[in-house]
């Protein structure tokens, strides 16, 4: 029974043996352990120069030239604004520019009428064809000024809804250039703090690779020590059974 237990635990302990000897070569070589530690440096080391060019990027659309343009922008914003309101149509002046015109149509056409060409009187014909296409023409005036004075309403309508859009565009202006300034100084400041962790991981790097390196090293020896251990103390045991009681623990 005794032989049985100690060949029990031999096996085992040289399982365990063989085990932990697998373990140790499956830890990263120093080598390894380098060229991962030298790729996250790349890394850093491109995203840091990333952060840099944005931070480069907000610092240049902080310049004071964009507060100046959007000073610029309101004004003529307003002087927009002010012209709209001054330059209104005059639709009575319209309405009688209308008038006159149908009448003087009117006329063209009574004198068409009342031409007379004999036959093969070529001016007189040409004439009259071109009194004709005159009122035309100036009844084709007449139907678009009637869609304007038809359109009166909606014409203010928008006209005012125009002015009321560039006043409050112009009110919002200095606010919405303030809140982008503010936004892009807390970018900024992020930026820089982005920036300044990383610098501390590029720093840090060569030490815990380093340190990992010395922890891999380490856990391999203690591994293939144990290993030895335990595999030397299960063949003695293997070995004890065959030699006799003598030898046994």
């Amino acid at each position: 029974m005794r032989r049985s237990i100690f060949l029990i635990v031999a096996v085992l302990e040289c399982a365990i043996a063989a085990v932990l000897i697998f373990l140790g070569r499956q830890l990263p070589s120093e080598a390894d352990l380098a060229a991962g530690f030298g790729s996250a440096g790349r890394v850093t080391a491109h995203a840091e120069q990333q952060v840099k060019l944005l931070r480069r990027q907000v610092q240049e659309l902080r310049r004071p030239e964009l507060l100046q343009l959007a000073e610029r922008l309101q004004s003529q914003t307003l002087n927009v604004t002010g012209n709209l309101k001054e330059q209104q149509l005059d639709f009575d002046g319209i309405h009688t520019m209308r008038n006159a015109l149908a009448e003087i149509a009117q006329s063209l056409d009574v004198l068409a009428r009342n031409i007379d060409a004999p036959a093969g009187d070529m001016r007189a014909a040409e004439l009259r064809q071109t009194l004709r296409r005159s009122a035309a023409l100036l009844r084709t005036g007449v139907r678009q000024l009637d869609e304007v004075l038809k359109n009166r309403n909606g014409y203010e309508d928008a006209l005012r809804h125009s002015v009321l859009v560039a006043e409050t565009f112009a009110a919002a202006l200095p606010i919405l250039t303030e809140q982008l300034d503010l936004r892009l100084a807390e970018e900024e400041h992020a930026l820089d703090e982005l920036e300044a962790s990383l610098k501390e991981v590029r720093t840090a790097l060569p030490v815990y690779r380093r340190m990992a390196q010395h922890l891999t090293a380490s856990g391999r020896l203690l591994a293939w020590l144990t290993a030895a251990v335990v595999g030397l103390h299960g063949c003695y045991l293997g070995a004890s059974i065959g030699l006799g009681r003598r030898y046994s623990l």
